[in-house]
């Protein structure tokens, strides 16, 4: 099985790079996606990220502030 990093900046093509591989078969994962669905609010991650960061990384509504 072979591994690829798809990384690159803002407009560069990584979605429709992305979007290409799918057609064509391969798995890909979106660790933006799954990075936002892991910081949700009443994560168990939150309370460890404030632990380290301090607790005004989240707002009022349990919110992780990007």
């Amino acid at each position: 099985m072979m591994v690829v990093g798809l990384t690159g900046r803002s407009g560069c093509g990584k979605s429709s790079v992305s979007a290409f591989l799918t057609a064509c078969g391969c798995t890909c994962i979106d660790a933006d996606q799954v990075s936002r669905e892991v910081l949700q609010p009443g994560s168990p991650c939150l309370p460890r990220l404030q632990n380290v960061f301090g607790f005004d990384i989240v707002d009022k509504n349990g919110i992780l502030d990007r």
